[in-house]
């Protein structure tokens, strides 16, 4: 995947990043809406159906809301918004229980339990 330079400089124009500490931030939001789009695609994948589709669903499972989990990343801590199930079985793959580092990030934390 390429990106076009000038769409990059524009985008970045209209975002306000200035500096470093204004990209790592600009990046963390990326980051935060990437992750939460693959963790509901996870999720439909897991269940089975699209989110607001019962009409094809063939589970008693469904959506019960999200839980906050604080991960690490190169650009700094991510607030995350995990989906859940009711049946509490579904175990996100990019995004595992335990795990306090993105997997890009090459930091390792000592202490493997989210915060939230």
């Amino acid at each position: 995947m390429a990106l076009d330079r000038d769409e990059l400089k524009k985008l970045l124009k209209e975002k306000g990043v200035k500096s470093l500490d204004d990209f790592n931030a600009f990046m963390r939001e990326v980051s935060k809406e990437v992750v939460e789009t693959i963790l509901d695609g996870e999720l439909t994948d897991h269940l089975g159906y699209e989110k607001h589709g019962q009409k094809t669903k063939a589970t008693d499972n469904a959506r019960n809301g999200f839980t906050p989990k604080t991960v690490k990343s190169k650009f700094g801590e991510i607030d995350l918004e995990v989906p859940r199930d009711r049946k509490s079985d579904f175990e996100p793959r990019s995004s595992r229980s335990g795990r306090r580092t993105s997997p890009g990030s090459k930091r390792r934390s000592s202490r493997c339990t989210p915060r939230g």
